[in-house]
């Protein structure tokens, strides 16, 4: 994962609600003036789910005080999910997994950061949860990175070379893991700040899904993965295309969703700042050709030790009107931030069951 720093703070883009924000953006192909060439500060991940009919297994119990009051309201759809990784404590991930299955709101979504077996498990548990996998390859340079070497900053000749040592590098891990997974993650938290490397992005991203679309049986791919309060505007409407291709062939926008100010830790809050919900900036832009999105990282900070459950509730509810897939909860098993900051919600497990009626 990339160690995370505070974007800067920009208003939110569209009205909560549904898919309406019709008087905010006007689409255009080149920004209004030219972008900035310096980096800027920010931060910020299905095909559709099949209408399964499956037979819950036994009800399973949770027992757990929570950890802050839980508000007595079901919510109408259980998006709720969990981000995984592949080492540390996962202590009641398999309970966690039967109990909303056997309450008939099966987990939404469940991005794992290699870890095929928990993926395996999700899948047994209810093939009605989506899974996403990421884990970094290696393409020649000393270390496994997030994105391909380069920073965006090669010229736009090299891209279709770039994209395919990318993609091959990641083919055959892939191969051994998807009979358990239904999306392939290629990026995390791309930090584009100039024109420059906005364009080799997309380039980069039309590139990895045309080459995805070769298997047989195609790779199907969550793109972009953008960090909380990201892109720009003048960003996304140069992303465009991307997103068409993606809705058009059966690949998915992936985002990272909420809060990144400790003071204003609620995603309501995180709403009114522009670092949750963002993605809606897209869809006065792409109308019926946008994509499924999937937030494969949520997080109120601290929330991992002390969610506020009726947030939670709040924010669920009110994905539900975009038709999202899931969104992940950051993060089951270790993940430091430095500083001493260590995140695992695996205790949060029995509460977050019952906020989301998996009683």
């Amino acid at each position: 994962m990339a160690i995370r720093q505070a974007p800067t703070i920009h208003p939110a883009l569209s009205p909560l609600g549904p898919r309406s924000p019709v008087a905010t953006f006007t689409p255009v192909t080149q920004p209004a003036s030219p972008m900035p060439q310096t980096r800027i500060a920010s931060r910020l991940y299905l095909p559709l789910i099949a209408n399964v009919q499956v037979s819950p297994p036994p009800a399973v119990a949770v027992t757990a005080a929570p950890t802050s009051v839980i508000p007595n309201v079901l919510i109408p759809k259980n998006l709720g999910g969990l981000h995984v990784e592949g080492v540390g404590d996962h202590t009641g991930y398999e309970e966690f997994l039967r109990a909303c299955s056997a309450a008939n709101r099966p987990v939404s979504l469940i991005k794992v950061f290699g870890d095929g077996f928990s993926a395996r498990l999700a899948k047994e548990t209810d093939p009605r949860t989506v899974t996403i996998w990421r884990k970094p390859a290696k393409t020649g340079h000393k270390e496994d990175m997030d994105n391909p070497p380069g920073d965006w900053n090669w010229s736009a000749s090299e891209t279709p070379e770039i994209a395919r040592r990318w993609m091959e590098a990641m083919y055959p891990v892939w191969e051994n893991e998807r009979q358990y997974i239904d999306y392939f993650e290629i990026v995390n938290e791309p930090n584009m700040a100039t024109m420059t490397q906005t364009l080799r992005s997309v380039d980069f991203m039309l590139e990895a899904m045309k080459l995805a679309d070769q298997h047989d049986p195609p790779y199907k791919l969550a793109i972009w993965s953008f960090s909380s309060g990201t892109p720009e505007l003048w960003q996304a409407q140069l992303m465009v295309p991307t997103l068409r291709y993606a809705a058009e062939h059966g690949h998915i926008l992936s985002v990272h969703d909420g809060s990144v100010d400790a003071g204003r830790r609620l995603f309501r809050q995180a709403a009114e700042d522009g670092t949750a919900f963002r993605y809606r900036m897209f869809y006065p832009l792409l109308g019926k050709s946008m994509p499924r999105v999937a937030v494969t990282e949520a997080y109120q900070p601290e929330g991992y030790y002390n969610p506020d459950w009726a947030d939670w509730q709040w924010y669920l509810t009110e994905m539900a009107k975009d038709d999202v897939i899931g969104v992940a909860w950051f993060t089951l098993g270790p993940y430091s931030f430095g500083g001493g900051q260590d995140v695992n919600v695996v205790k949060q497990l029995p509460s977050f069951a019952q906020a989301l009626g998996c009683k």
